[in-house]
């Protein structure tokens, strides 16, 4: 979590090499360096933080750089998760549904997911495309912007 400019780049310089940062910003300027930032790969997004991505200019932003954005199944009420399934039509190319496991038993099952998200309003198509594909999508890419 990152709260001041100075803090994220400080944090940031303390990554070499071949890491994933993401970053989960809680006010509107680290938000918009997050986005055009190219050292960090995805944005978190739970409670904490949802009410940053309410502007348009926001998911505008977050399109035009492309960003993958991470939503934390656990953390999120369901209005953020069923927000981010609409936005994930529109506006967001990539989205990560992270169950954010501490422990080997809290895995969520990839079906379980899936169900999650058709239950909060995506269909079947997207919601599989979610949980299955979209992890392989951001791997590509990050790996692609290393070499």
């Amino acid at each position: 979590m990152t709260k001041d400019k100075n803090t994220l780049f400080s944090n940031i310089k303390l990554y070499t090499g071949n890491k994933l940062i993401f970053c989960k910003p809680l006010t509107e300027e680290i938000l918009r360096i997050c986005i055009s930032y190219n050292k960090v790969h995805a944005i978190t997004v739970d409670n904490a933080n949802f009410h940053l991505f309410k502007r348009r200019t926001t998911l505008n932003l977050v399109r035009l750089y492309d960003k993958t954005v991470e939503v934390i199944l656990p953390y999120s009420s369901s209005y953020i998760i069923y927000k981010f399934i609409i936005w994930g039509y529109k506006w967001i190319r990539n989205i990560l549904f992270s169950s954010c496991a501490k422990d080997f038993n809290e895995i969520w099952n990839p079906l379980s997911k899936v169900n999650y998200l058709i239950l909060h309003g995506a269909d079947y198509e997207m919601a599989t495309y979610w949980i299955f594909k979209s992890p392989q999508v951001f791997l590509n890419n990050v790996s692609s912007n290393y070499y």
